[in-house]
């Protein structure tokens, strides 16, 4: 069996078309296991997190270098 890594490289060589599938397909796998509760904690969490990037209180990192230090974490 594959281990979590070599899937997740494997996964990162597809298209971007290929990966918003797989994501929407391992999301659809596992969204219905999240309580109410759970998500409303999620969504007051994204609430907080977008305010403090509207008040400048944190620094956005470009995409492509989150995915190299996501890449690179994978890696070890």
């Amino acid at each position: 069996m594959s281990t979590l890594t070599e899937v997740t490289k494997e996964a990162l060589t597809l298209s971007v078309d290929e990966r918003v599938v797989l994501a929407h397909r391992l999301w659809g796998s596992v969204e219905h296991l999240v309580s109410p509760e759970t998500e409303k904690a999620w969504m007051n969490e994204v609430d907080r997190r977008w305010r403090e990037v509207e008040n400048g209180e944190v620094r956005c990192l470009p995409a492509d270098e989150v995915m190299k230090r996501a890449r690179e974490s994978l890696e070890r």
